[in-house]
């Protein structure tokens, strides 16, 4: 595969998670985050999806890894998505976190 075919089909399964996901099919915005990862293990904006996705479908500790872990800060410790999502994972006061 040449280089510019990589980055279209990597292109085009992003586009393709984000698009299912406000659809909410979530099964399937996961398997386009997953191929999107494969082809740019660096794809932050996957990441983000795919973690939102598992906490949709109530993978809490798969999104928990992804969101609140370190895998999103890993990628951009400098992008206030990575907090904002952090956030998002925090339980309210007085519950466990996920």
């Amino acid at each position: 595969m040449r280089n510019d075919d990589h980055i279209t089909q990597h292109g085009r399964m992003a586009k393709k998670g984000h698009a299912l996901q406000d659809l909410k099919q979530y099964e399937e915005a996961l398997v386009a985050y997953e191929q999107t990862i494969l082809l740019n293990p660096r794809d932050f904006f996957a990441y983000y999806g795919k973690g939102h996705v598992l906490q949709e479908l109530e993978r809490n500790e798969e999104a928990s890894t992804i969101i609140s872990g370190s895998t999103l800060y890993k990628l951009r410790p400098h992008s206030s998505l990575c907090w904002v999502a952090r956030s998002l994972c925090s339980p309210p006061p007085g519950q466990r976190s996920i």
